[in-house]
């Protein structure tokens, strides 16, 4: 921040502000001086419209307003270019959530079938398990007829 004085009051301004406004008054950081030299009138008769078109921008001070122009529609572009990437990396990201979308909904029926699937081995094998066991006890109450069979059979045997 820097002091200024106007109209015998003192103010508190930046540097660049007041260049700003000079420059908006026509007083460019190019060419301070606006005097025009000794045999330069001549030679602006004598040149070319282009050049003399340059020099006249010089002197008016419109070359800045050209160069803040420039600058601008480059950031202009810039910010363009950033707003197209801005655009892809959002299209991205839209096809990446209805993929995820699709897999989530995908994985759901998985989990179901899968329940599913358990369920019915659990009962298969619950229904394994319990025929076994019948036929467990057949066995069991058969060897059981046939153990007591012998034996009665053996008691009609004297012992030596």
């Amino acid at each position: 921040m820097n002091l200024f004085h106007s109209n015998n009051r003192s103010v508190i301004i930046r540097k660049t502000e007041v260049m700003n406004l000079l420059e908006s008054a026509g007083f460019s950081r190019s060419n301070p001086y606006y005097v025009v030299q000794q045999g330069k009138k001549a030679s602006l008769t004598l040149t070319k419209d282009s050049e003399r078109l340059d020099l006249l921008k010089e002197i008016g001070g419109t070359r800045v307003y050209e160069e803040r122009r420039k600058e601008s529609l480059k950031i202009m572009q810039e910010t363009e270019n950033r707003r197209k990437q801005i655009i892809e990396v959002v299209q991205y990201i839209k096809e990446r959530l209805k993929e995820l979308d699709e897999e989530k909904e995908e994985l759901s029926k998985y989990q179901q079938l899968d329940k599913q699937r358990r369920s019915l081995e659990y009962t298969i094998f619950e229904k394994e398990l319990l025929e076994t066991r019948q036929k467990l006890e057949e066995v069991d109450s058969l060897d059981v007829e046939t153990g007591l069979m012998f034996l009665g059979s053996l008691s009609r045997y004297p012992l030596l």
